[in-house]
């Protein structure tokens, strides 16, 4: 539908708030959104990997390259990084992560999502807690160049993946942190076990979080912590980073921030904006708290958190049996309010990821997993059409006004010698180009596309 037609508020609107769609492919396990919000790749319950397409709900690719639940997703961009971590790429191709304990890489050539092109897996010792993309090689041909991952592992701890090349990798680094260590002049300290892990500044840095409630600052290239926070009391479950200027489906990130899911059921939100200009000395961060995010009456624990593309608004789903409301949480992140309470799920949450519908213009969505059936939830705006948009002087009414129309009223005679039999005029409508900008004159996203290859 043409995007004048849509009620501004709808063009704008900076968060969800109506369940629009759910879909049921398998039992998914987890999920992640694609920057341009048109394909969400759900891992299910017995290691098939599914790209689906959003807009006509159909199935476009299968990846069956695991035998057991995948546990983790994320889209794999080509960028290129400065030295403040500003980027701009494209989606290449999908980071998967299963409890048979691989890690896989799957690529996209020529914008197809295949099974055996630009393909890399590696089995570790041990299950696969965490995983992340640290630093950004090149494809050439059908192989994975340069890349690096770091991996958080059951058995091994923190691990640095190096040499991804010719369809092989191997384990060049490992940060051993996970046993105890003693302070200068202090007794042992028990840092716990690392289980969630995300990438700073395009791969200089790691932060990690462990299972005794520290965060730690590792340097990539060092193979070293630099810095060690104790945030909490509790396991740290998750993180979510945003960087200022980096681009997330052409939209430029204004702020930078870290948020905490811990087990004691507190959201911890950081404001890292200094981080930036203090890249080269980590013991200057600060990790003063932002925002908390917290139900003190219900005492809700959180399964999944992450920032929106803008990192304007966060969003977590809620952990809990039958006797919790299956819910997913939007705060505003400046001022800490809670602006939304996204409904109509009848089962607990898990997975949670935040993406953009760049076909209707950067309108907004979230989806999230049921635990119980895998079932896939999909909130969005509910779009309504504004018809006076169409000339200055429509009016819209709230009824249908019955009319009488008269016998000749809509005649055209034409005058004596105005007549010509052969005269038109020719209008032409071009039908095929796209347009650059959309009803608000703002660029048109444009994303991946991905052909339904099934091999």
């Amino acid at each position: 539908m043409n995007l004048s037609l849509h009620d501004p508020q709808f063009i704008t609107a900076e968060y969800p708030t109506t369940l629009t769609m759910t879909l049921s492919y398998g039992h998914s396990t987890s999920l992640s959104i694609s920057p341009c919000g048109h394909y969400i790749a759900s891992g299910l319950v017995d290691g098939t990997i599914l790209v689906v397409d959003t807009w006509t709900n159909n199935v476009t690719c299968v990846l069956r390259e695991h035998s057991m639940p995948i546990v983790g997703l994320k889209w794999v961009y080509k960028e290129e990084y400065g030295d403040m971590g500003h980027c701009d790429g494209d989606v290449v191709g999908l980071l998967a992560w299963s409890r048979d304990w691989k890690v896989s890489l799957h690529g996209l050539q020529r914008n197809e999502l295949k099974l055996l092109k630009l393909y890399w897996s590696h089995v570790f010792t041990g299950g696969v807690w965490s995983c992340c993309i640290i630093s950004r090689g090149r494809l050439d041909g059908d192989c994975w160049i340069d890349w690096k991952l770091a991996v958080c592992s059951s058995n091994d701890g923190m691990l640095i993946v190096d040499g991804i090349r010719d369809g092989s990798g191997v384990v060049t680094k490992s940060i051993e942190y996970d046993t105890k260590e003693s302070e200068e002049g202090g007794d042992d300290v028990d840092y716990g076990i690392t289980l969630c892990v995300q990438s700073l500044f395009g791969g200089k840095y790691v932060i990690s979080g462990t299972s005794k409630g520290w965060l730690h600052i590792i340097d990539v290239e060092g193979v070293k912590i630099m810095r060690s926070e104790k945030v909490c009391n509790g396991n740290i479950k998750g993180l979510s980073v945003v960087q200022k200027g980096i681009k997330d489906a052409d939209v430029t990130v204004p702020v930078s921030r870290l948020i905490v899911n811990a087990s004691d059921r507190i959201l911890r939100q950081y404001n890292i904006g200094n981080w930036d200009s203090s890249i080269n000395d980590v013991d200057n961060w600060s990790f003063d708290i932002e925002q908390k995010y917290q139900d003190v009456v219900n005492r809700i624990q959180w399964n999944t958190v992450t920032f929106s593309p803008t990192g304007e608004f966060v969003v977590a789903s809620t952990q809990g049996g039958s006797g919790v409301a299956h819910d997913v949480y939007v705060w505003e992140c400046s001022m800490g309010t809670l602006v939304q309470i996204l409904e109509g799920a009848h089962e607990e949450l898990y997975d949670v990821s935040w993406g953009l519908r760049s076909t209707n213009g950067c309108v907004c969505c979230v989806a999230a997993n049921g635990v119980d059936t895998g079932t896939l939830y999909m909130w969005g705006v509910r779009s309504r059409e504004k018809w006076s948009a169409l000339a200055p002087d429509f009016e819209e009414i709230e009824q249908n006004i019955e009319y009488v129309e008269m016998e000749d009223e809509f005649d055209q005679v034409e005058e004596e010698g105005e007549l010509d039999a052969e005269r038109e005029i020719v209008y032409h409508v071009d039908v095929v180009t796209k347009e650059d900008t959309d009803a608000r004159g703002m660029k048109v996203i444009t994303g991946c596309v991905i052909d339904t290859i099934i091999e």
